[in-house]
């Protein structure tokens, strides 16, 4: 029986902390994405959590209004991915927790999860990057049917 999970808001250390908890009695799972956004490393931990959890596997990931920011590095997750046809979803540079600028270099993290991106999708680091970069870093929404194009989703409803 796949458990599903649900994960909405903002994703930050509570989530981890709760995720995690959740993850360690479970097999397979689904997990369903509502996310506008969420801080670096909770989201690079939760992603490497997946990775390397030697049970538990998500069969599927389900991306419902939104799964931009952090919400996207977790919609990838899926060995499924299946999204709304109103899903949105969000790469762009990450902001500088301090200043609330665009970081002129990228952090560590920001390198994981980039690469993971890119791992998981049919796009180049460089095509990643400037998909990034558009809008002065902040980036560009796109649509479940764009994201498609791109390996971001394997299936639209």
């Amino acid at each position: 029986m796949i458990t599903t999970f649900k994960i909405e808001g903002f994703i930050d250390t509570h989530t981890h902390q709760d995720f995690i908890k959740r993850l360690g009695r479970v097999r397979e799972y689904e997990l369903q994405i509502n996310v506008k956004g969420g801080y670096d490393i909770p989201t690079k931990n939760i992603v490497e959590c997946i990775q390397n959890h030697e049970i538990a596997k998500c069969k599927r990931t389900i991306g419902l209004d939104d799964a931009q920011s952090s919400g996207l590095y977790l919609f990838l997750v899926g060995e499924k991915r299946i999204a709304h046809h109103r899903t949105k979803f969000l790469l762009h540079r990450h902001f500088d927790p301090v200043t609330k600028k665009i970081s002129p270099n990228l952090s560590e993290t920001e390198i994981f999860l980039i690469k993971y991106f890119c791992s998981r999708t049919y796009l180049t680091l460089e095509k990643a990057l400037r998909l990034m970069n558009e809008n002065n870093g902040k980036g560009r929404i796109l649509r479940a049917y764009e994201a498609k194009d791109y390996g971001i989703v394997h299936e639209i409803w």
